[in-house]
């Protein structure tokens, strides 16, 4: 429909005459005609396609208050239109359902329009509505591109009820909510009806099976039920819901692909797993319907996950180069989990998780799996591409994952440890600098990344602002300080971490570069710095007498 004035949309009175047109006759079509020229007057409002915060302005935008009759009849039609839905079968007495799905998420954008003291029916109708769609895209049957917008839609419908000021949406962008303006809030989250967690379960816990984008918004829609209020957030956190995420993570990694794969669901994943850390963390053990913990140990499993290898060459490579990114967005996701109010006690969980020993035996893995996935293909080439690479280019691009992993972990150790003296006691006690030392040197020569992120553990923090924020950890210094005689054919690393140490101990910069590698195996440029006095019993080695003798 049109209005008189011919712009796009009809008129408030067009709107009118046909709701009574249906109202007094009875007449199906005029029902019909009715949701579409409202739908089309609103359409506007909705973008299934964007996980971005809805701008302001456009969350209600005239949306009427609506006779509450209305949603009932309009309710009671959605679980029939699924007729739609089946291949060779349409019904002239029932609207399409996501013309159906669309009307009430427009209607939603004026809250007023909601009951939240009692669950709306047509909430359960959507429910089950989608529960339908999504076991025939499992089955692959019935009109799938409209199975999948109906789910597509009917998920963003209960995004608006359970989270309808955005606050998931808006943490993803980066935007902390306080707590102060969820209490200025004027409507609250409708109540969570068990049967949403019930189809969570249902289709997460089998996620291969339905298309990635739908799972990326069942995971999205899971985020949104945490993050938009606390007594919704703590009923969806259950040993099971916890369990299904993480079975998300492994489902991803294990599906081949000859091309890379995106990865925004792993990463809307764990960001999930991350709120569920927060809420559990910011909520009392009565509470609680899974302890931090649990989760935590399902995580350093996953980390450390050795999945046997499939005999096909391309399946198991597609899953050794997801498992290498899968593994690097879970370490740097640690960080984020780390960043909450109360952070010690957080802390002190991950401590009492063994989380050091995971992290190390990560590091070590990392080689033995850069090893025994290398020496099987000197006789079998498995695509192209790695034809096309010499042998030593071909160690180069696997070293590079394993590297990745080193880096991502020292940072994980350095978020665990930060502003902690009992963690880098703890770390101390159970693993020790010098078994760390001995774990990265079997990595071969190190990099410059490496190196920095020894840099970035001692500061806590950027190494470039290290005369801003001083030292908070000295003994990766003393790693550093260790490692320079091995650099000697590396100069520019060598020079690199020697300067840095100079600068960090306030020594002289006038170190003759001539003298370089002249006296003690190219290790000459450590005399640019002076080191503290307090080191001299913490180092026994030659290296260290013979750089205090540089010392100026």
């Amino acid at each position: 429909m049109s209005n008189p004035k011919g712009g796009g949309m009809a008129s408030k009175e067009r709107l009118y005459e046909l709701w009574m047109l249906y109202y007094t006759k009875k007449d199906v079509s005029y029902l019909q005609q009715w949701l579409e020229a409202f739908v089309a007057s609103f359409e506007r409002l909705i973008d299934v396609q964007s996980l971005e915060p809805r701008k302001l302005e456009d969350c209600s935008a005239d949306v009427p208050l609506l006779p509450r009759e209305v949603l009932v009849l309009l309710s009671t039609k959605l679980w029939d239109s699924a007729v739609h839905l089946s291949v060779g079968e349409h019904s002239g007495s029932t609207p399409h359902p996501l013309l159906l799905i669309k009307f009430f998420i427009i209607v939603c954008r004026n809250m007023e329009n909601i009951d939240t003291d009692k669950t709306p029916g047509f909430v359960f109708e959507t429910i089950k509505l989608l529960s339908f769609c999504l076991d025939q895209l499992k089955l692959d049957r019935g009109d799938q591109q409209s199975l999948q917008q109906v789910v597509q839609y009917g998920l963003v419908l209960c995004e608006s009820l359970f989270d309808p000021y955005q606050t998931w949406r808006r943490r993803l962008a980066g935007e902390e909510v306080s707590l102060l303006e969820r209490n200025k809030y004027k409507f609250s989250p409708l109540g969570l009806p068990e049967e949403l967690p019930a189809l969570f379960h249902e289709c997460l816990q089998e996620s291969q099976k339905i298309p990635e984008l739908l799972t990326l918004r069942l995971v999205h829609l899971q985020g949104a039920v945490i993050s938009g209020g606390k007594k919704n957030g703590l009923l969806s956190i259950t040993p099971d819901s916890v369990e299904d995420l993480f079975l998300v993570l492994q489902a991803w990694c294990c599906q081949v692909s000859a091309e890379p794969k995106a990865t925004r669901l792993p990463r809307l994943t764990l960001q999930c797993l991350t709120a569920v850390i927060h809420l559990l963390h910011s909520s009392s053990p009565a509470e609680r319907q899974v302890e931090i913990k649990a989760i935590l140990d399902s995580y350093f499993q996953l980390l450390n996950w050795n999945r046997p290898l499939s005999s096909e060459c391309q399946a198991r490579q597609s899953w050794e180069d997801s498992l290498i990114s899968l593994q690097s967005q879970m370490l740097t996701a640690v960080p984020e989990i780390l960043q909450c109010s109360d952070r010690p006690v957080l802390q002190a969980v991950f401590l009492n998780n063994n989380c050091f020993e995971h992290i190390l035996r990560l590091i070590q893995n990392s080689k033995l799996f850069q090893s025994n996935r290398r020496e099987p293909e000197r006789d079998i080439m498995c695509d192209l591409t790695t034809c096309l690479l010499t042998e030593v280019e071909v160690d180069q691009v696997w070293e590079k994952g394993a590297e990745s992993i080193t880096i991502h972990a020292l940072g994980v150790l350095t978020a665990i440890m930060s502003n902690s003296p009992s963690a880098k006691e703890v770390f101390k006690e159970r693993i020790g600098y010098s078994q760390l030392f001995d774990v990265l040197k079997s990595q071969g020569q190190p990099t410059k990344r490496l190196l920095q992120e020894l840099m970035n553990m001692a500061v806590e923090g950027e190494h470039a602002h290290v005369h801003h924020l001083g030292i908070s950890n000295d003994q990766p210094l003393l790693l550093l300080l260790q490692w320079l005689p091995d650099l000697s054919g590396q100069r520019d690393l060598q020079l690199l971490v020697a300067q840095w140490l100079a600068a960090v101990c306030g020594g002289s910069l006038s170190v003759s570069y001539s003298g370089c590698g002249s006296r003690h195996g190219g290790c000459s440029a450590a005399g640019a710095f002076r080191a503290p006095e307090s080191w001299t019993d913490s180092v026994q080695t030659p290296c260290w007498a013979s750089c205090r003798s540089w010392a100026p």
